[in-house]
């Protein structure tokens, strides 16, 4: 019984220094990473930061047309932007 309080002990200890061995990042900061709520977008940083994620996604020429289409929702071809996202 005691060795297992002793390696429970050694266990722990362990994980305290790997604990302190690990540095924080700032991507790991989401407290204050954009985007967040304490640090929201503006409605142009949201619309750079889509548009910019979907050209990765689908290309230039296909992100052009699916962020055209967009600007007016009354007359959106859902059968087009399906067809779109497909590729």
């Amino acid at each position: 019984m005691a060795l297992s309080a002793s390696f429970q002990r050694y266990c722990e200890r362990v994980q305290r220094e790997r604990a302190k061995q690990v540095a924080p990042h700032a991507a790991l900061d989401v407290v204050h990473a954009i985007g967040s709520a304490g640090n929201p977008l503006d409605a142009d940083e949201h619309a750079a930061r889509f548009t910019g994620e979907l050209a990765r996604r689908v290309g230039e020429k296909i992100c052009a047309e699916i962020v055209a289409m967009s600007r007016d929702l009354d007359r959106l071809d859902a059968r087009r932007l399906g067809e779109l996202l497909r590729g």
